[in-house]
């Protein structure tokens, strides 16, 4: 899997873009239909922007 993120300036900030690319196994289907993802990883996925935020920030 690979996670790729975009910074550009913008006119009130920095916006940021970002894209996963990879195999999507056939295990990782069916966990997505039992498991909420968004409950699994969302912290984490909002500490990694938290962090993106303080070093374009600097």
């Amino acid at each position: 899997m690979t996670a790729t993120l975009h910074t550009c300036s913008a006119a009130h900030g920095t916006t940021v873009t970002g894209s996963m690319d990879g195999p999507n196994p056939l295990i990782a289907k069916v966990m997505g239909l039992f498991f909420d993802m968004d409950q699994m990883i969302g912290k984490d996925f909002a500490q990694g922007l938290e962090n993106l935020k303080a070093v374009t920030e600097k």
